[in-house]
């Protein structure tokens, strides 16, 4: 494998210009040991995108930092944690904001995020497979993964994710969320 694509990736194409961006690049280890930082971070995005006066559009800040925070605590999960940075880029196309995250993870991250986004993608009802997820969790008393599936399942959003192998042991993943903003 040397590039998966899964979901909606590049729903709107990178090159298309957008109103607006904005770009950061972080260490995961820096979100790793305060996750408290995952959320400081997704609140200054959503804050960073929720004014109206700068783009007419009514945004919700809530819900941006709620997108952009299961984001970040994803990335930070399953990153290489100390050799390879965060690169976070959005965009506002007229009523979409973009949200894309990049990360580096080795192998054994990439092999359970693939079966994870493969089960969201094929699924074809969301609700199902939320129910399947929660007894999951309940039966083997593991870690939730439930975080992306609320997203697709209760959220105006589509998601895409591109898997890009670097070598035999390192994947770069870029996670790709397009959030779809109501007319102010």
């Amino acid at each position: 494998m040397n590039n998966l694509i899964l979901g909606d990736f590049d729903f709107i194409p990178s090159h298309l210009p957008a109103e607006g961006g904005l770009n950061i690049m972080i260490n995961p280890i820096d979100l790793m040991t305060s996750w408290k930082r995952c959320g400081a971070l997704a609140n200054f995005v959503a804050s960073f995108y929720s004014d109206e006066r700068d783009f007419g559009k009514k945004l919700d800040a809530n819900l941006i930092s709620t997108i952009f925070n299961e984001l970040m605590e994803n990335a930070a999960k399953y990153s290489d944690k100390r050799d390879a940075l965060i690169t976070v880029n959005t965009k506002l196309y007229n009523n979409i904001l973009k949200m894309e995250v990049e990360n580096y993870a080795r192998q054994r991250h990439f092999d359970s995020l693939k079966n994870h986004f493969e089960k969201l993608v094929n699924a074809k009802d969301l609700d199902d497979l939320y129910v399947q997820q929660m007894q999951q969790n309940i039966e083997k008393e593991q870690e939730s993964g439930i975080g992306l599936l609320l997203l697709l399942k209760d959220y105006p959003v589509k998601l895409g994710i591109r898997f890009e192998e670097i070598d035999e042991n390192m994947y770069k993943i870029t996670v790709q969320v397009y959030h779809f903003i109501e007319p102010s």
